[in-house]
């Protein structure tokens, strides 16, 4: 760290932006992070860097963010001045950054330990057009503690099409830690109804067939035109008698006689 100053960090990003690598396609603020990380030093130097960095370069350069993302989550910045500086850079109404780059923006606010808030992530009109499933992800950090307000923009977005199956399987482990898993199997149950592509309906309900171990949900999807919500308590009970009556005949244990 002790040779890191303003301008050479600067010129780092600068040359990671234009593309510019070694030989082995490493970037200069590649090089800096991975020594400050082996350095294993305290991290507080690069506080007022990363602000000033904010604070005087060109906020709207495509993959600036990403890179003031790599440098907060890489060197686990913790700080809430520097979140205060990346807030006011992306809501500034002259901001006019890339879709992916205010993602990226917002990503570093809430690594640095921003609280994201509904009203934020509903003011990201341009990302939720665009890129849905990153603005997905977004709504999933503000709606800490209200996983059904969250399922409700889910639903919305399925409904609407932006939202397809291959987006919900990569993050179905972060939507199972929110919900927990009961919870969790029936609003994915649920939210087959809002699919609009039959295909796509039935290989989600495939996909529930495999997480609660029965055929039973993609019978329903297969042989009914409209998606019919599913009772539970009968679905266990019908596969509780499944493996009641399917269970071997227990047989007696021979002794040997005496």
């Amino acid at each position: 760290m002790a040779d890191v100053t303003l301008d050479k960090l600067k010129i780092a990003i600068s040359d990671h932006l234009a593309g510019k690598t070694d030989r082995a396609e490493v970037s200069a603020l590649d090089v800096i992070i991975a020594h400050a990380r082996a350095e294993n030093a305290d991290v507080s130097p690069w506080i007022p860097l990363i602000i000033k960095l904010v604070e005087t370069m060109d906020v709207t350069q495509t993959g600036f963010w990403p890179a003031i993302r790599q440098l907060v989550r890489k060197l686990d910045i913790q700080d809430q001045a520097v979140a205060g500086v990346i807030e006011k850079a992306l809501t500034a109404p002259e901001s006019q950054i890339e879709s992916f780059d205010r993602y990226e923006g917002w990503r570093a606010f809430t690594d640095a330990g921003g609280y994201l808030t509904v009203k934020q992530v509903e003011a990201l009109n341009e990302l939720r057009d665009q890129r849905s499933p990153l603005w997905l992800d977004l709504a999933l950090i503000a709606h800490r503690g209200d996983p059904m307000g969250f399922m409700a923009k889910l639903s919305r977005l399925v409904s609407e099409g932006r939202i397809k199956l291959s987006d919900i399987k990569p993050r179905l482990a972060e939507l199972q830690s929110v919900f927990g898993q009961n919870l969790f199997l029936q609003e994915m149950q649920s939210l087959s109804e809002y699919f609009r592509d039959a295909e796509e309906a039935i290989n989600f309900g495939n996909w529930i067939d495999n997480r609660i171990g029965t055929l039973i949900f993609s019978e329903n999807l297969i042989h009914h035109s409209t998606i019919h919500p599913i009772n539970f308590e009968a679905l266990f009970a019908e596969a509780a008698d499944f493996a009641f009556f399917s269970a071997p005949t227990p047989q007696p244990i021979l002794q040997a006689a005496a």
